[in-house]
């Protein structure tokens, strides 16, 4: 059996979540919850990816595409998507350096409108 990096990412965010919800044992019921809500759950996944990653299982992609989150479309002339990113960009930038310069208080309402 070869084990491949992704079983020992797996297996290392496996220990990872079991020692974040030990961790969290002795902790009052209030502080604890965050700890076991988000860990147990990761738990039994990470276990389900363990197992799967040692077996050897890979997932297969039937339309050729490549083992990407966001695609981009044919659709779209480039020039049209380069300005939507430019102006995307741009209003997260004013946002930052809005809230930098005159706070957080004033630039959400002028953002917003």
């Amino acid at each position: 059996m070869k084990i491949r990096p992704a079983a020992i990412f797996s297996f290392l965010a496996l220990i990872f979540f079991i020692v974040f919800v030990y961790q969290a044992q002795e902790w009052r019921p209030q502080a604890r919850l965050y700890p076991w809500a988000i860990g147990i759950p990761m738990i039994i996944l990470a276990i389900i990816q363990v197992i799967l990653d040692f077996k050897g299982v890979e997932s297969k992609q039937d339309d050729g595409a490549p083992p990407v989150d966001i695609q981009r479309t044919l659709t779209v002339e480039p020039e049209v998507a380069f300005k939507r990113t430019v102006s995307i960009f741009a209003w997260f930038f004013g946002f930052f350096f809005g809230c930098w310069l005159v706070g957080f208080t004033i630039t959400i309402p002028v953002i917003a409108s």
